[in-house]
Formats: structure tokens, C-alpha cells, sequence
């Protein structure tokens, strides 16, 4: 043996993700080189990633305070520290790390999709077959049709990647590698709690199978309830914080906790998230996952379990009286478009293997034709028509938003610039706007209230542009110090 090929390892002595890190490198560099390129694109953070990221602003001064805000996410802050040293680039950083995960979510929701058809059909058809290839590229149509995905990834929340997360770890456990499923698993738990109980359960079977991953399940179940609680006690001083500030609906009229029927309002939210087709074609994906069931191959029926039980888990925190933002639904509603897609190409394999079993050339025909029937079908859905129109909307949403973050800092500086604000007295402004108001005036959430009822500064603007002005009038006897749409700033100084 040469010198040479000693020191070169065989390909199949590569294990784990060494055999992919070719891909994966090439898959996670290009969804963040495209979400770069997306900046472009008008671009602000939304109310929940403002306040995570003032907060890696604090952790890196040694600040931090989580008394008031959304609730307290270990994983963005993790980034959004990091991006601290950047300034006043932090925000696009982090918005480009979510809408990355967005992308990881879409990659990931076709990579699922294939392998399922895959494994129903008994690798009769291969992940790379046409059906499975179509079915994949369903997947991603779906998810981006389904309400809210597009306009969370864009804004900043952290939704894309909690989806990229679980589908990955998924993937990972199919082909074994237990290690990197564990630690995607405990990435999606460092982004919802409600994650934890799935993680709870993989971490107990492997604890009972693969005892050589102890210490790693070991050190995820202590990492992970120590990053969601320590933080948020030196914030607050309160460990659950987090759960206190989830359960404040007080201005949130709109939440179905509130509704007479909490659990019936989440299923009819689920129901409405997601073109009507997709229900039809989870159907199909679940019944040949009970078919793959049958032939004793466990994997495609526990998929189509994980949206099920998700949509129950967020139903029950919402009958205890958390908020059940639909936003919380969208990991149960990707899911479930990969189940229909998985559906639909399990459906097609079949559909070629039983024409190519009476004639060669029929399987493919016989895909190409139903294909165009399902596509004839589909062009005549009015479902599907007002979805795609709602993109041409959210283009107009996200522009206003961006106004309102490009228009601030001109607001600030009509009012005398930060320090003239700041010794103002009060500050406040729209409820939507208080974490990107403190941002700029580099000062904890705390210090931006809502009610303008003493002397100070009142920055006025509206939630969308067919809204009420917010907040309705400014400190008494205020006077309006000037104009930068769409920002009214009002000032009554002590």
C-alpha cells in the first residue's frame, strides 16, 4: 500500500456528518447567500426578534433585562449576541440568519418528502425518481402557500428555523445518525419549549438503545432548560418570566384563548392555514404510512403523528391560557405539507409501477398524465387563487413595515435626538413599535411605554396603513414637533 493511500480514509469509513459535509456546507452557504441577497429587498425585524436582538446587545454589556418584551428565546440570542459588535448592522444579520432558515425549511421539507416516497415504496422508486422529485417540489409549493411562513420568515421570527430544525433531525435519524438528530432536536427545543416533550421522548429511547450517546443526551437535557431559565432570571429575576409574558393577552383581543372554544378556535385556525388540497393529501399520505406500518417499516407513521400531536400540544396551552399565536401553528401545518406531498408522490410511484408492470413506457405516461390532471384541477381551485394573491399583499406589508424602521431615526431626530428624549421624560409610542423604538434609543424595552400619561415624548404612527393613529393622542398638552411618515412625534417635556 503507497504512502498515499494510507493517509487517505476509504469513503466508506466516513461516518455521521462527515459523509455530508460537502452538501450540508454547500446547502447552508447557499440559503444564507440567497437570504443576503434578500436584503435587498425592503427589510425590518418584527416586534419578537427587535427585543432579541436589543437583548444580545445587553448580554455583550453585561445589561440584560427581560422584564418587559416578548418571551425570552435561548437560540436567537445566541446570534443575536454574537452580531451585537456589529451595530447597527444586528438587525439584518439576524434577519438574514431567519429568513436562511426559511430556506433550510423549504430544503429540508422537499429532502423529507423524497425519502418518505422512498421508503413507502420500498425503494422501488428512488428519492431522485420523478415522482418522488415532484412530489418534493410540492413540499416547498405548499409550505410557501400555507398562511403566515412567508411573512414570518421575512420579518425576523424564528419559525423557519424551527421547522428547518425538526425536519433535518428527521432526516438525520433515518439514515441513523442519532448523535446529529439529538442535536438538531435540542436546536428546535432551544426555540419553543413545546418542543421539549419530543425531545424528552428521543432522548429516552436513546438512552434505552444507544447507550453510548448518554453523556450527549445527558448534557442536552441540562443545556436546554438552563439556557431557556438562568438568562431569563438575571433579566428578570424571575425564572419563568417567559411563561408569565405569554399568558399576558391584554393586547391581544384577537387570541383564541379568549375565544369560547379555545381548542375548536386552534383546529379551525389549522384548518384555514393550508389550502384545502393539502388536508385531502395528508389523508393519502396517511394511509400509506399505515401501509408502510403494516410492512413493519415504523418511519412514515411517526411523521404524520409529529403534526398531529403538535397541534395538540399548542391547543392545550392555549385551553391554560396562552396566547395561540397562529404563528405557533406553523410547525404542525409545514409537517403536514410534507405529508401530503409525501401523499401525492407515493400515490404517482404507484401509479408508474402499476402502468410499467403492463408496458415499460406506460409508467411514465401514466405520471405525465395524472400530473396534468392534478395540475387542470388545481388552476381551477379558487383556494388556491386568493393564496397566491395574498403575495402581491404582502409585498405592500413588508414595504410598510420597512417605512416604519427607515422613517424612525428621522422621528428621533425631529424630537431633539436621543438625549433630548430621553430627558424629556416618557417615551412612548404603538404597542407594535416599542421594541424598535428602544433599539434606537439604545435603552432597555422597559423604558418605552404605550400609555402617554405624564410628560415626554410620544412617537404616533399606525399598525398598517388603514388603522387607528397609535397611541391616540400624546402627553397632555403636547404639541407636535414634526412630521416623518409614518411617525407623528408629539412632546410635552417636564
Amino acid at each position: 500500500m503507497s504512502a498515499a493511500s494510507a493517509q487517505t480514509p476509504s469513503p466508506s469509513t466516513k461516518t455521521g456528518l462527515a459523509r455530508f459535509a460537502n452538501p450540508w456546507t454547500a446547502l447552508v452557504g447557499g440559503c444564507l447567500a440567497v437570504a443576503a441577497l434578500s436584503l435587498l429587498y425592503p427589510t425590518t425585524p418584527t416586534y419578537d426578534p427587535w427585543a432579541w436582538i436589543i437583548w444580545g446587545r445587553e448580554i455583550v454589556n453585561f445589561d440584560l433585562t427581560t422584564t418587559t418584551g416578548p418571551s425570552w428565546k435561548p437560540l436567537p440570542a445566541i446570534f443575536t449576541t454574537l452580531f451585537a459588535p456589529f451595530g447597527s448592522a444586528a438587525p439584518d444579520l439576524w434577519v438574514m440568519i431567519a429568513r436562511a432558515g426559511g430556506l433550510l425549511a423549504l430544503a429540508g421539507g422537499f429532502r423529507v418528502t423524497t425519502r418518505l416516497v422512498e421508503i413507502v415504496t420500498e425503494s422501488r422508486m428512488s428519492r431522485w425518481s420523478p415522482p418522488a422529485v415532484f412530489a418534493g417540489v410540492c413540499a416547498i409549493a405548499a409550505m410557501l402557500l400555507q398562511s403566515e411562513f412567508a411573512k414570518a420568515t421575512m420579518l425576523g421570527n424564528s419559525e423557519g428555523l424551527l421547522v428547518a430544525s425538526v425536519l433535518f433531525a428527521f432526516d438525520r435519524a433515518l439514515d441513523a445518525d442519532r448523535r446529529s438528530a439529538l442535536l438538531l432536536a435540542a436546536v428546535a427545543g432551544l426555540l419553543r419549549p413545546e418542543i421539549w416533550p419530543f425531545l424528552g421522548l428521543y432522548g429516552l429511547y436513546l438512552l434505552w438503545r444507544h447507550r453510548e450517546l448518554w453523556p450527549w443526551v445527558i448534557g442536552v437535557g441540562v443545556a436546554v432548560p438552563l439556557l431557556w431559565l438562568v438568562p431569563e432570571y438575571i433579566g428578570s429575576g424571575n425564572f419563568f418570566r417567559a411563561a408569565d409574558r405569554a399568558q399576558d393577552l391584554k393586547y391581544l383581543p384577537w387570541s383564541p384563548a379568549l375565544a369560547p372554544d379555545p381548542t375548536g378556535r386552534i383546529l379551525d385556525m389549522t384548518e384555514l392555514m393550508l389550502p384545502a388540497d393539502v388536508w385531502r393529501l395528508a389523508v393519502v399520505g396517511a394511509l400509506f404510512s399505515l401501509w408502510a406500518l403494516f410492512r413493519r417499516n415504523f418511519a412514515p407513521a411517526l411523521f404524520c403523528l409529529m403534526p398531529v400531536a403538535w397541534v395538540a400540544i399548542v391547543a392545550r396551552m392555549t385551553e391554560s391560557g396562552y396566547a395561540g399565536n397562529p404563528r405557533y401553528l406553523l410547525l404542525g401545518t409545514s409537517l403536514f405539507c410534507v405529508v401530503a406531498a409525501a401523499g401525492l408522490g407515493s400515490l404517482l410511484a404507484y401509479a408508474w409501477l402499476l402502468g410499467a408492470k403492463v408496458d415499460a413506457r406506460l409508467g411514465p405516461v401514466t405520471f405525465v398524465a395524472l400530473v396534468l390532471a392534478g395540475a387542470a384541477y388545481s388552476s381551477t381551485a379558487g383556494d388556491l387563487d386568493g393564496r397566491v394573491e395574498r403575495w402581491a399583499g404582502l409585498d405592500g406589508y413588508l414595504r410598510d413595515e420597512s417605512n416604519h424602521r427607515t422613517a424612525l431615526p428621522k422621528a428621533i431626530g425631529l424630537a431633539g435626538g436621543r438625549e433630548r428624549v430621553l430627558a424629556c421624560g416618557e417615551i412612548t409610542t404603538n404597542n407594535f413599535q416599542v421594541p424598535m423604538l428602544a433599539w434606537y434609543l439604545d435603552v432597555h424595552v422597559n423604558r418605552v411605554g404605550l400609555d402617554p400619561i405624564g410628560p415626554g415624548t410620544t412617537f404616533q404612527t399606525r399598525t398598517n396603513p388603514d388603522s387607528k393613529l397609535d397611541p391616540p393622542t400624546g402627553p397632555p398638552g403636547a404639541t407636535v414637533v414634526g412630521t416623518e411618515p409614518p411617525w407623528i412625534v408629539l412632546r410635552k417635556c417636564r
